[in-house]
């Protein structure tokens, strides 16, 4: 490397081998820092049922993940799952297409208190509406006696957060055995 004066200004001139080695580090770090990026956002994406154990890693999960951790319940029994979610998904967070050609439509609540009434009824009319022939409401809560009542004889499945754990074992142990 060479610095010289021409002018009273400093022009610095790259031996050409300097030059190649400076473009080259420039190159690998560019395309260290993207593959890095690339594996933080998958592993931010990515769920395993391993990470909700109990209720409080349920509960610990932001409700995007909340609603992977799931579909991926549904996709160890076998069906395709599309999650929806977002604040414009209308009561349906995941679209559950089992084997036998039907649609499922299934709805998250991850939080503590109870699921009233009022919420199992929304999310009957949203079954109808999107002419699915069940309807999953699954939260980390409870269910009121009311909802519980209101849910008998309808083609509602409800899973409470105790439920939910059980079922995250048994789907767990399931998947160890095939």
């Amino acid at each position: 490397m060479l610095i010289y004066w021409q002018g009273g200004q400093p022009i610095l001139v790259m031996l050409t081998a300097l030059d190649h080695l400076l473009f080259a580090g420039l190159g690998v770090l560019s395309g260290s820092v993207t593959i890095g990026w690339i594996i933080f956002a998958f592993q931010e994406r990515r769920i395993r049922l391993s990470d909700a154990q109990n209720l409080d890693a349920l509960l610990a999960l932001s409700p995007e993940k909340f609603e992977r951790v799931v579909a991926e319940v549904f996709k160890a029994y076998g069906h395709q799952t599309q999650v929806l979610g977002g604040s414009s998904d209308h009561g349906v967070d995941i679209i559950v297409t089992p084997n036998e050609g039907e649609k499922w439509v299934v709805q998250c609540k991850r939080y503590s208190g109870s699921v009233g009434e009022p919420i199992v009824r929304d999310l009957f009319g949203t079954m109808q509406h999107e002419g699915a022939q069940r309807a999953y409401l699954i939260t980390t809560g409870s269910f009121t006696a009311q909802a519980l009542e209101w849910a008998e004889g309808k083609p509602i499945v409800l899973y409470d957060g105790e439920a939910l754990v059980t079922l995250i074992r048994r789907t767990q142990q399931r998947k160890k055995r095939s």
